[in-house]
């Protein structure tokens, strides 16, 4: 249920798109980091797949190519190289000024080499004038900026997640004592 949701939160976040000009490139949250840290990474994969599937579907946006590219540029950094370094000591800081840092670190690194995967893939098929070094320099503080602020809305939702399930685990722990 919660993969289902979390991947409904994703689909609506991912809809909500900035064109950003002269790069044929748009800017939009992803989720990813919110469902590898939440789900896990191959399941957090799984539920980006999935929500992919549906933006098309749904939304008529793109198709098996950008679907591909999509995947690649947004879910396997968050699912394969951010989530697991934070997943385990790193993502059990007590100061919760500390976990937002670590987050918006996270969301900075995963949208940063997301950036660089797409301006590499613009730059190579040539739908942009720019050359690659332009690409990069225009898109990747853009979405540094925007990877700081997924970063903290995942913290916000990651703790208020947490949250739940230890209410949960303590609802059910009472309930089944009574």
């Amino acid at each position: 249920m919660l993969m289902g949701v979390l991947s409904a939160f994703a689909l609506v976040a991912q809809a909500m798109q900035f064109t950003i000009p002269g790069t044929a490139m748009s800017l939009h949250f992803s989720g990813a980091l919110l469902l590898a840290l939440t789900l896990g990474p191959w399941r957090g994969f799984v539920a980006l797949a999935s929500v992919t599937v549906m933006q098309y579907l749904l939304l008529a946006e793109g198709g098996l190519m950008a679907m591909g590219c999509n995947l690649l540029n947004g879910a396997l950094p968050a699912c394969f190289i951010v989530a697991p370094l934070l997943r385990g000591r790193w993502m059990r800081r007590d100061s919760f000024i500390s976990r937002w840092g670590l987050f918006a670190f996270a969301g900075a690194v995963t949208m940063g080499i997301s950036s660089l995967l797409a301006s590499s893939e613009i730059f190579v098929s040539g739908k942009s004038d720019l050359s690659f070094y332009q690409l990069l320099a225009f898109t990747l503080p853009i979405h540094i900026g925007l990877g700081l602020f997924e970063g903290w809305i995942t913290a916000f939702l990651f703790n208020a997640l947490s949250n739940l399930k230890n209410e949960m685990h303590y609802d059910s722990a009472t309930a089944t004592s009574t």
